[in-house]
């Protein structure tokens, strides 16, 4: 039985692309971690912003405060969202950046990996 001549190689080359399939699901796992905790970050930041618009009009209903407005509370509050919105762009962009760039590795292994004869 003739043995083939490019069986390590496709062994070696069929290794990588396990490999490069893997840190591809862990990127896509710290991605969706990342997002899950800015997502995290801006609902405990809204519970924060509820409860200090409640603590206003109270104030505000007892006479406290002339006009709930003198606080920058909503500009505050803007302000953390277009951040917040802002990170996960970020993090989407570097992420989208970073799988196509795994994709191309992995498409050129597998295209090294699929020229190769079997003889």
């Amino acid at each position: 039985m003739a043995k083939d001549k490019h069986a390590e190689e496709r062994f070696r080359l069929n290794r990588e692309i396990m490999l490069q399939e893997q840190v591809e699901e862990e990127i896509r796992a710290e991605e969706r971690s990342l997002k899950q905790s800015v997502e995290h970050f801006q609902d405990q930041m809204n519970t924060l912003f509820r409860q200090e618009e409640a603590y206003f009009a109270r104030l505000q209903e007892k006479g406290a405060l002339a006009n709930s407005q003198d606080f920058a509370l909503h500009e505050i509050k803007k302000e953390i969202g277009r951040v917040t919105e802002s990170m996960k762009e970020q993090l989407t962009a570097g992420y989208r950046k970073e799988q196509v760039a795994n994709q191309d590795k992995l498409g050129k292994l597998q295209r090294e990996r699929n020229a190769l004869t079997w003889d």
